[in-house]
């Protein structure tokens, strides 16, 4: 059990999109507004997000001693949410890409995650050999299954990041320990990720 309040914990309205807030003792509120990704480097304040199939990221840098937390979703992904971040980071608190460690926390896998033309069509503008990230499996040219566990890795490292953390678990696949809103059709919650530095509340 974390022995935090809920008034250490920072929340935001997630919006899909690559935008990241920096959070400090100054600026901090329960909810800092619209963004995907939240950072901090001040001790006692915890980043706080729930997810149900879009993608983790969570980020410390223990040079500097500054975390971060983003959601990726699809549209975050294309994005570059996971970049983001880590430039954020690196120009808020002079990080070094380098010393980050990011984790790919749980979601939906490349072995549950069928999408349509919109998003192989979104990944064909912004990755290399897009085809890479995408199996067809059922033999329906305008579906696929797409890994966006492996699009955020490649992201992680075109960002410079070094050290990354795959968790390999699906949300999808594990509804036994994870919530998820594709398997469970839309009929389910959210789990929650938290990461702040120990320290007196801010």
């Amino acid at each position: 059990m974390l022995d935090i309040s809920p008034d250490q914990t920072v929340s935001c309205h997630l919006i899909h999109s690559a935008d990241v807030l920096s959070v400090n003792s100054t600026n901090r509120q329960r909810v800092m507004g619209q963004a995907d990704g939240l950072i901090t480097a001040t001790p006692g304040i915890y980043l706080s997000m729930r997810f149900g199939d879009c993608t983790p990221l969570i980020f410390f840098d223990p040079v500097r001693g500054a975390v971060g937390l983003t959601h990726a979703g699809w549209r975050g992904t294309m994005k570059d949410a996971a970049g983001a971040t880590v430039r954020a980071m690196v120009r808020q608190f002079d990080c070094g890409a380098g010393d980050i460690i990011a984790v790919i926390g749980p979601a939906i896998g490349p072995c549950c995650y069928e999408v349509g033309p919109e998003v192989m069509d979104a990944a064909a503008a912004v990755f290399v050999n897009p085809a890479s990230l995408f199996a067809r499996r059922n033999g329906q040219a305008d579906q696929a299954h797409f890994d966006m566990w492996e699009a955020n890795r490649r992201q992680l490292a075109a960002a410079g990041v070094e050290q990354v953390i795959q968790s390999g678990l699906c949300t999808a696949c594990r509804t036994d320990q994870f919530f998820s809103h594709r398997a469970e059709k839309g009929r389910t919650g959210r789990f929650g990720v938290i990461i702040g530095l120990d320290g007196a509340a801010a």
